[in-house]
């Protein structure tokens, strides 16, 4: 069970969606964690250089191989620049996790909104073979997206920020399962709240954390219960 250190508070709903952004070597114990409790995972998203770089890096072999093991899907990290980025160099990453890492989903990132990226992302879907797909917009797209993804992460921000956000109604046609919310800089004491909040907007994954800067998910939030010394 995963708690928060702040009075045992359960995340075990929703299922997380880990934006692993964190290297085994810096942050071995994050990397244990997540291995120790794969049933609270949807997915765990490697990303070694905004991508999969260009030479395997064994510190990830052991975690990886765990994670597999107990069935959770790891996504390669990808970018698309809002539907900007040239489709090739994104398949040319795809491919480099499956050569490397031999991952069995994609996490593309900074996805579009509108209509008219729409084509963008159903020829790169079409091209990446039919494996797992999630999009991160961060924002509510157009419903047409969901036809092309597995799973939507529709939103992406502080705790201050998700507090007056509002989810489109149309997500309410999909199983809740298929929509998830990462939310950073959230202290342990506001996890009841937000795991109301996320229940009402129809969410059925998500990741917290009390982080926050430029990168929040670059260390397990505290959530995650962590060694005793000694």
């Amino acid at each position: 069970m995963i708690v928060s250190g702040a009075g045992a508070t359960s995340l075990g709903s929703p299922r997380l969606v880990v934006p692993a952004y964190f290297h085994p070597a810096v942050a071995p114990d994050d990397w244990e964690l997540l291995c120790s409790s794969p049933e609270q995972l949807e997915s765990v998203v490697l990303n070694l250089a905004d991508g999969p770089g260009t030479i395997y890096d064994y510190t990830f072999t052991d975690s990886l191989a765990r994670l597999r093991a107990a069935g959770v899907p790891v996504s390669g990290y990808l970018s698309t620049e809002y539907g900007t980025r040239d489709m090739a160099a994104v398949l040319a990453d795809a491919r480099g996790y499956r050569e490397l890492y031999d991952v069995d989903a994609v996490f593309l990132d900074q996805v579009a909104t509108s209509y008219d990226q729409l084509g963008y992302y159903r020829d790169l879907v079409a091209a990446l073979g039919g494996c797992r797909v999630t999009f991160n917009h961060g924002a509510c797209p157009a419903p047409e997206y969901a036809e092309l993804a597995d799973v939507l992460l529709t939103f992406e921000g502080s705790w201050t920020a998700y507090q007056s956000w509002a989810a489109p109604s149309w997500v309410r046609t999909y199983p809740a399962e298929r929509f998830g919310h990462l939310i950073y800089d959230l202290p342990p004491a506001e996890l009841p709240a937000a795991l109301r909040l996320l229940r009402h907007r129809h969410a059925g994954l998500a990741y917290f954390t009390d982080h926050r800067g430029v990168n929040p998910w670059n260390r397990l939030a505290s959530y995650f219960p962590r060694r005793k010394a000694g």
